[in-house]
């Protein structure tokens, strides 16, 4: 190695000036930044999905509906009330937390007055003690109490926030938010029997105290949406829904305790005869095409740079055959040689591994100004792991390695005489 060390400046003057470098290194850009980019986007989605399925109380959370003969039963009958589940018997299956009606789920609320400043929009949403997210500033609320609610730290009263660009200046800093009102007007509605259907007869206002907030980013929750005590929110659901579509039957929503029992309780509920779903969940057949194009896309981009990392020392080895026999011829050893081809190939690799680096970090800043806000929104949180960017360039430079050791030893086992006849 040390005989080699005074050739260094010679193997980087020939590098920068062989033009016919820049191919390679273009074609190993290309393959390398997006393996890089397909890999980091199925790391964060990974992450972010695992995130979701643990801190976000929805899938933990089952959707009830009657068999069907009993929706048939219900709809002939045509009575004026809901349904009647048996919720004496869903509330006493082990791991079962809170029940209650989909249609009081949640109610979109237009133009709220929020500590004395009129916004957009918002959802106010159904909460208990144990269907409301970890309360990290403040405390949290009951079933049964009133005019009180808990918002996201970061709150954004206004809608469509997944398609629409977030405006920084009107995220409201929840800690600002906290023993202040929110001032929220809805319709009342009765049942007109000429029209058959529910119209307006009057509005209603209603104030609720924020007296606690939850982190949105650990949460999952969009940043528009408050919570309010359950009964509460079944008074202003009455006022909306005085009567029902006896076509529609409103689920139910059983929370679990933890999602590692929703599987068990949605079996106990199921012997109950009811038809059971999952109140949130990610489509497996979506998955799986996701899974095949990330697979897809690896498998190219490896293959790709493997060719060009075996082509490259290929023709740097084949095109040198002359240098190898001179130095050969002038006592070298075998492991300097190598050593020279191996600080050759690095030359490209290092240089190709600095501008994949820099365009990820443009990449990341790009993200960053642009919609890294709007993915916070709906509880997606972006960065860029160069930990795995790293990792990805180390296995890259292996495998430069091994096409540089592979063709010199293969070289290497050719005579002097052997050099002449080839070139």
């Amino acid at each position: 190695m040390k005989q080699m060390l005074p050739h260094i400046g010679f193997i980087f003057k020939r590098n920068i000036r062989d033009k016919k470098n820049i191919y390679y290194i273009i074609m190993m850009l290309i393959c390398s930044v997006l393996l890089v980019s397909i890999v980091v986007i199925a790391y964060l989605y990974n992450i972010n999905l695992n995130n979701q399925f643990n801190k976000n109380i929805s899938f933990r959370a089952l959707s009830v509906s009657p068999s069907k003969a009993d929706m048939m039963e219900y709809i002939m009958k045509k009575e004026d009330k809901d349904f009647e589940y048996n919720l004496d018997e869903i509330k006493n299956i082990p791991h079962v937390t809170d029940v209650y009606s989909s249609k009081d789920s949640v109610m979109k609320i237009s133009n709220p007055i929020i500590a004395e400043k009129k916004q957009e929009s918002m959802y106010l949403s159904y909460g208990t003690e144990t269907s409301i997210p970890n309360i990290i500033v403040g405390k949290g609320i009951k079933y049964d109490d009133e005019n009180v609610a808990i918002c996201p730290n970061n709150f954004y009263p206004y809608d469509n926030i997944v398609f629409n660009e977030i405006d920084k200046d009107n995220i409201i800093d929840g800690k600002s938010l906290l023993n202040k009102t929110i001032t929220a007007t809805y319709d009342v509605r009765a049942y007109n029997p000429q029209a058959e259907k529910n119209v307006k007869v009057g509005e209603k206002t209603v104030e609720f105290k924020i007296i606690g907030l939850y982190d949105i980013k650990e949460s999952y929750f969009e940043m528009n949406q408050c919570f309010i005590p359950g009964k509460q929110l079944e008074k202003i659901s009455k006022d909306f829904y005085p009567r029902k579509d006896f076509t529609v039957i409103s689920s139910l929503y059983v929370y679990v305790d933890s999602r590692n029992n929703v599987n068990q309780v949605k079996k106990d509920l199921e012997k109950m005869g009811y038809l059971v779903d999952f109140k949130a969940y990610v489509s497996s057949s979506y998955i799986l095409k996701l899974v095949s194009i990330f697979i897809l896309i690896c498998v190219i981009s490896i293959i790709g740079i493997i060719l060009v990392a075996f082509l490259y020392a290929k023709k740097r080895v084949l095109n040198n055959s002359n240098l190898i026999g001179i130095f050969s011829a002038a006592g070298y050893k075998k492991s300097d040689i190598k050593s020279y081809y191996f600080i050759d190939n690095m030359f490209i690799f290092v240089g190709t591994s600095i501008v994949i680096l820099i365009l990820s970090v443009v990449v990341d800043l790009i993200i960053c100004v642009s919609i890294k806000t709007i993915l916070e929104g709906i509880g997606i949180t972006y960065y860029l792991p160069y930990f795995v960017v790293i990792l990805l360039l180390i296995i890259i430079g292996v495998i430069f390695s091994l096409a540089n050791i592979y063709y010199i030893n293969k070289k290497l086992k050719k005579t002097i005489i052997q050099f002449i006849g080839d070139n």
